[in-house]
């Protein structure tokens, strides 16, 4: 009993230190929590990762706005573009035309005048006209060649553009051909009259 008694202390012994061990540790935690303050780094946490969600949100919506405003600047380039253009032939167009009112100041003989000048079509012919000459409407018809050159040596000697020539003398004529069917009113040089 005696041997058993001692068996019995020693093992209660073991237990209170274990006990005393474990009090000693969870004293140790709870000043290490104290110490790094645990619910503040959770709440730093959770705030961080809101943070990072909410970040992540508008980095999407900037992004969905980048690529919107791509394909408006891809839209604008070409509308850009475009009128970059239509001011190009403008120039080009106020030069074509400032040489023409040049050479037709002149009155110079040999210099008849435009071909729309020279020539009249009744009004309800005039579009399909316009669109069938294009730009040789702006072309200025002349004597010869002779006359075509000179004045091109004034347009660059004051240079005051450019300008389509048309030489009476360089000109040949083409084989008239008859056209008719359902709704065709005659070729065009049917309908203009001119000297």
């Amino acid at each position: 009993m005696q041997n058993e008694k001692e068996s019995v202390l020693q093992k209660k012994f073991e237990i209170d230190a274990k006990v005393i061990n474990m009090n000693e540790k969870m004293r140790s935690y709870l000043e290490l929590e104290k110490e790094s303050n645990i619910k503040g780094l959770r709440q730093d946490y959770e705030n961080v990762t809101n943070k990072y969600s909410k970040t992540k949100n508008e980095i999407i919506a900037i992004q969905h706005q980048l690529e919107k405003s791509k394909s408006e600047l891809m839209k604008y380039d070409g509308e850009l573009f475009k009128l970059r253009a239509m001011r190009t032939n403008m120039e080009e167009s106020i030069l074509f035309d400032k040489a023409i009112k040049k050479i037709l100041s002149l009155k110079k003989p040999g210099v008849f005048g435009t071909v729309s000048q020279l020539g009249k079509v009744e009004s309800k012919y005039s579009l399909a006209l316009d669109v069938a000459a294009a730009g040789r409407v702006k072309s200025i018809v002349v004597k010869d060649d002779n006359i075509a050159a000179e004045c091109i040596a004034i347009l660059k000697h004051e240079k005051a553009g450019t300008a389509t020539f048309l030489p009476l003398n360089k000109i040949k004529g083409r084989p008239k051909m008859a056209i008719n069917g359902s709704g065709v009113h005659g070729s065009a040089l049917d309908l203009i009259s001119f000297d």
